[in-house]
């Protein structure tokens, strides 16, 4: 797991996946999993829009803190500053009390695409982003 003031997000600021093999469409996610779903699908919007209010809301209060705090909007703008067209996708989601991971694929224009692991705790009833890993 990657400790660093989300340039994580640098990483997640990438996404989907680019073509070729044609797969079979997952079963639609409910619960637990539709939620932490929804928080990718979210980021993603907001990481494509460079709207980085929206994705420091999305954070832990620990993973804000390590983005720069009251920071934490202007941080992410510069490290996200070269990021073009990124894509999130889900590979997997895995459900643990109050903790989850998402296995995605991230990529964006003139990056290769990368496999992380985002790591989800609920703070407040909700789920949030705590943490990137390789």
């Amino acid at each position: 797991m990657r400790p660093a003031p989300l340039a994580l997000l640098a990483a997640v600021l990438l996404g989907g996946c680019a073509g070729g093999e044609k797969e079979a469409p997952p079963e639609p996610a409910t619960g637990a999993p539709k939620q932490v779903a929804e928080v990718i699908a979210r980021l993603e919007r907001a990481a494509a829009a460079k709207d980085y209010r929206t994705v420091c809301a999305l954070l832990s209060s620990a993973a804000r803190e390590r983005a720069g705090g009251k920071r934490c909007e202007a941080s992410l703008g510069e490290q996200g500053a070269g990021v073009r067209e990124p894509t999130i996708r889900v590979l997997s989601i895995g459900i643990e009390a109050d903790r989850a991971t998402a296995r995605v694929r991230t990529e964006a224009v003139g990056q290769a695409p990368v496999d992380e692991t985002i790591e989800l705790v609920r703070e407040d009833g909700k789920y949030l982003i705590a943490a990137l890993g390789g």
